[in-house]
C-alpha cells in the first residue's frame, strides 16, 4: 500500500468500534458503544482518541391530520372559536425561558418551553399575543467544548399558544434590540448558527456543565413560515 496522502500528516490511522445494544425509547438497536482511533504521524508520536456514546435521545415529531373544513382552532362540536391570528414576519418579541436547562444532560432534539416577555403587536399595535403566552421550541444543538470549557447552544422557535391554539412560529435571534443584555450571563457571547440551523439563535455559556436558568430572555424577530409548514 502506498499509505496515506501526504496532505493528511499521518502515516497511519487505526479505527476500532464496539458495538452494544443501546435502548432509545422503547426499542433497542445496535450502536458504537465506543470508538477508538490511533493516529500514528511521520515523527513517530501516537494519538489516541476515543469517542464514547451514552445517554441517546428518541427525538418525536408531532403532527395532526384533520378531514375537516373547519379552520383552526374551531370548536370540534361545531361551535366556532376564535381562528388563530396570522403572525406578520417582521415583528419583534422576547422570551424568557420557564424551567433551567442543564447542559450536562440536554441534548440536540429537546423541547424547551418559554413565555412571551410582554404583549405581542402587529404593526397597527392590535394584540396577537398576550404577554406570558407560551413559546414552544427545541434545542438543535448543545456543542460542548473542554479547552477553555464552554457550550454552545442553538434555541429554535417553532410555536405560539394563543387561546389555548398552537400557532406556528419560526423566528429568528435579533441583534436590534439586545435586551438579554440586561440579564446577560458572566461570560457568555453570542455566535453564529451553523449552516442548516436555519431560524435559530446560537448562544455560548462558558463554564463546564453550565446551567442556564429559568428567565434567561431572548429577543427575536419573526421570520417567513415555510408554505404548508405544521407547527412541532
Amino acid at each position: 500500500s502506498s499509505g496515506l496522502p501526504l496532505a493528511t500528516q499521518v502515516c497511519q490511522i487505526d479505527t476500532t468500534l464496539d458495538f452494544g445494544t443501546v435502548r432509545i425509547g422503547d426499542s433497542p438497536f445496535q450502536l458504537p458503544r465506543r470508538t477508538r482511533q490511533d493516529f500514528i504521524m511521520p515523527d513517530a508520536q501516537e494519538t489516541e482518541n476515543i469517542t464514547t456514546f451514552s445517554a441517546c435521545r428518541e427525538y418525536l415529531g408531532e403532527s395532526t391530520i384533520s378531514f375537516s373544513e373547519a379552520p383552526p382552532g374551531a370548536d370540534p362540536a361545531g361551535t366556532a372559536g376564535a381562528a388563530p391570528p396570522a403572525l406578520p414576519a417582521g415583528l419583534l418579541f422576547s422570551f424568557s425561558l420557564t424551567a433551567p436547562i442543564r447542559t450536562a444532560t440536554a441534548a440536540a432534539g429537546d423541547l424547551f418551553s418559554a413565555r412571551l416577555t410582554e404583549r405581542l403587536r402587529d404593526f397597527d399595535q392590535k394584540v396577537l399575543a398576550p404577554s406570558g403566552a407560551r413559546v414552544e421550541g427545541r434545542l438543535l444543538r448543545v456543542q460542548t467544548f473542554t479547552a477553555p470549557p464552554e457550550v454552545v447552544v442553538v434555541f429554535s422557535p417553532r410555536s405560539i399558544r394563543i387561546h389555548g391554539v398552537r400557532v406556528p412560529l419560526r423566528a429568528n435571534w435579533c441583534t436590534d434590540r439586545l435586551s438579554y443584555g440586561r440579564r446577560r450571563l458572566k461570560g457568555m457571547t453570542i455566535v453564529l448558527p451553523l449552516p442548516g440551523e436555519n431560524n435559530a439563535g446560537a448562544f455560548r455559556f462558558r463554564g463546564r456543565q453550565p446551567v442556564i436558568p429559568a428567565g434567561f430572555t431572548t429577543d427575536w424577530r419573526i421570520a417567513p413560515l415555510p408554505s404548508a409548514a405544521p407547527a412541532q
